[in-house]
């Protein structure tokens, strides 16, 4: 559902706020029916980032092999999303014109459906996660300049949320965050901070192959700020029944080199955050349009 508004502040210049809600229901659920929290023993694990305590569950080694997955929909879990826009239209004297505008939007999951695996609950309800909002800014304008000559600016400035191996994810199992990639023979650092004991077992009690333990809340780990200034430059010329612009334009002026996906979230791993993805530099082009 949505809500806006649009009202002429002054001649020639309008403003729009807009909001949008969006709720999202019988989300995906899957389960292992042959397993339930009874065959799960809690143990604590300290994180490499901060040193504060992650409680983990570990499955019996009799439950291990009981493997029977049923997909369904979760009963109560539920996904929604909140955004707000404002712009602004403007026509000035001189034939110059100014758009703009600012977009602020935050997208939500609550999935603690999981009866079977407690490891699945944490971060399951992003309501305590502190999901930030993500804002949008656009400008753009044209301005005629003397001599036939006119010149059209844009500016945004925008970020994303880091995923593995993308730059967006919009789900909490399309971006788990920076996880840690555990085994039994994972071993604490020698400067491990916290409550551990350098070279020791990370988890002692481990009965599974592997185990990805988040380390932050999914969804919360923001990439650089893109702030991207685009300029061009032209002029009409009428030749004949011909009607040629010669024009020049830049390309992300500024030369902002943001961030904005990298290689991996796994953290202790040679690519973790090493970026993957970041804006092009500042381009220039030349070119012309001709219309007959």
């Amino acid at each position: 559902m949505g809500l806006g508004v649009q009202h002429a502040l002054l001649p020639r210049v309008s403003i729009t706020a807009n909001w949008f809600h969006t709720d999202f229901s019988n989300l995906f659920l899957s389960q292992n029916v042959l397993q339930s929290y009874g065959n799960y023993t809690a143990a604590q694990i300290v994180s490499p980032l901060d040193g504060h305590l992650i409680t983990i569950y570990n499955v019996s080694a009799a439950a291990r092999s009981q493997v029977l997955n049923v997909h369904s929909t979760a009963p109560s879990a539920r996904q929604w999303d909140n955004a707000l826009e404002f712009g602004s239209n403007a026509r000035l004297p001189g034939g110059a014109t100014i758009y703009g505008g600012l977009t602020t939007e935050r997208t939500v999951v609550v999935n603690c459906d999981s009866t079977n695996n407690p490891n699945n609950l944490l971060y399951c309800d992003q309501t305590q996660s502190g999901i930030p909002w993500l804002t949008t800014v656009k400008l753009s304008g044209t301005m005629p300049l003397p001599w036939g000559f006119k010149v059209s600016a844009s500016f945004q400035t925008y970020q994303y949320v880091y995923a593995n191996g993308t730059g967006i994810a919009e789900a909490i199992n399309a971006n788990p965050g920076t996880v840690w990639f555990i085994t039994p023979t994972t071993r604490y650092a020698a400067n491990c901070i916290g409550p551990c004991s350098p070279g020791a077992l990370v988890d002692p009690g481990m009965t599974v192959a592997s185990l990805s333990e988040p380390l932050l809340p999914p969804g919360t780990e923001k990439s650089d700020r893109i702030k991207q200034l685009d300029l061009t430059v032209g002029k009409w010329m009428t030749i004949g029944r011909v009607r040629v612009q010669p024009e020049l334009s830049v390309f992300n002026l500024l030369n902002n080199i943001a961030v904005y996906a990298v290689r991996s979230m796994n953290f202790g791993t040679s690519s973790y955050l090493q970026p993957s993805t970041t804006l092009q530099p500042r381009l220039v082009r030349l070119g012309v349009q001709v219309k007959w």
